[in-house]
């Protein structure tokens, strides 16, 4: 036998783990397939797929090696297939192409921007509504996870109000309040909830930070003055193609007004937050005009 039918033997044998393990085909090409494995994952079925030397003659061993469609893992003695092996067989059987190949590596790995295209999940319409009630609309006044409880359960009240108000308006209609802040852990809920954040800095065109040290914020204060259109393109993440009635415009600013009022002292540094001025409560407006 030459050196191709103990290929397809490794590749078979990764195929049919695959299937034992995720119980169906996800995809027709492992190839494809592995970029969504974990590497743990990843792994184990290629240790479970391994072929012992003294199963493959050495002639088709060394000429599988020599080609850099097999290697050996850490066991001696012990191979496994590699990407240049599973692209040898899935090219040969009209599997993948490299076009096919090539699209899937750009969405995977480098088209970073069509996520801003995806609506944004009715929690995360929630914590950038509540970001903008309460003006946490620069680094110096960021929602800052590290300090004191009276800190975190004023922003837990500040998104359930948020939760509570949207869902007045009907643009929160899935989300069920038990599951705002998800499962209960040893955390603070205000912690776990922004936590699960990591998509949202895509969503936002990158106005939405994670800026480490558990610290998140709205980037719109640019050279002295908030960006209104930064602001607005939020306003439209969270509103949709809802158009905003004279009456619904007013209630949101009255509510943005009253969070900033009663809740900023429990935030931020007063002295070095700047938003908490009647100013920013015409910026808001400003910003809703348009929708």
């Amino acid at each position: 036998m030459d050196s191709i039918t103990f290929l397809e033997r490794f590749y078979n044998k990764l195929h049919d783990n695959l299937i034992k393990k995720y119980k169906k085909e996800k995809n027709r090409s492992i190839l494809i397939w592995f970029f969504d494995i974990k590497s743990n994952d990843r792994f184990r079925l290629l240790k479970d797929s391994s072929i012992q030397k003294i199963k493959i003659p050495t002639e088709a061993l060394n000429k599988l090696l020599s080609n850099k469609l097999i290697r050996e893992t850490d066991t001696v003695g012990e191979y496994v297939i590699t990407a240049q092996g599973i692209w040898s067989i899935e090219k040969e059987k009209g599997i993948l192409s490299e076009e096919v190949l090539l699209d899937n590596f750009d969405v995977k790995f480098f088209n970073l921007y069509s996520a801003s295209e995806k609506p944004v999940s009715e929690k995360h319409k929630i914590l950038l509504f509540s970001m903008i009630a309460a003006r946490s609309f620069s680094e110096q006044s960021s929602v800052d996870l590290k300090k004191k409880n009276i800190t975190l359960d004023a922003w837990e009240d500040i998104i359930t109000k948020s939760y509570e108000f949207l869902r007045e308006m009907d643009i929160i209609t899935k989300l069920n309040k038990d599951m705002l802040f998800g499962k209960k852990g040893n955390e603070h809920k205000v912690s776990n909830v922004f936590r699960h954040t990591d998509s949202l800095p895509k969503q936002s065109k990158g106005i939405f930070k994670a800026i480490g040290c558990q610290k998140y914020y709205i980037d719109l204060y640019r050279e002295g003055e908030i960006s209104i259109e930064n602001l607005r393109y939020l306003f439209k993440q969270i509103f949709g193609e809802k158009k905003l009635s004279v009456i619904e415009r007013d209630n949101i600013c009255n509510f943005c007004d009253q969070i900033s009022t009663s809740k900023n002292i429990y935030l931020f540094d007063i002295e070095c937050h700047l938003f908490h001025d009647p100013e920013y409560d015409l910026v808001i407006r400003d910003a809703l005009l348009a929708l």
